[in-house]
């Protein structure tokens, strides 16, 4: 396997172009994979979605029934 990465500005038509190099055979399948970085608003409301679950009496029962079926499987462990 080989690993290629660029970086590229996202232009106004919102399409780029991956120069390939020579040693790559036409007609290969290869794989594609974008990583777009979040920007900080998304990354500041998913925080404030967080904070939000101290509040949220569902969220913690079912914390309750994760940390029991836990607990189970932990002293089954044990003996």
């Amino acid at each position: 396997m080989k690993a290629i990465r660029q970086f590229l500005k996202v232009p106004s038509n919102r399409e780029i172009k991956i120069k390939l190099p020579e040693d790559i055979s036409v007609d290969k399948t290869i794989e594609v994979i974008l990583i777009i970085p979040e920007n900080k608003q998304s990354f500041e409301k998913k925080v404030a979605m967080l904070k939000e679950t101290v509040k949220d009496k569902i969220f913690h029962e079912d914390l309750r029934e994760i940390e029991e079926d836990f607990r189970r499987v932990d002293l089954e462990e044990w003996r």
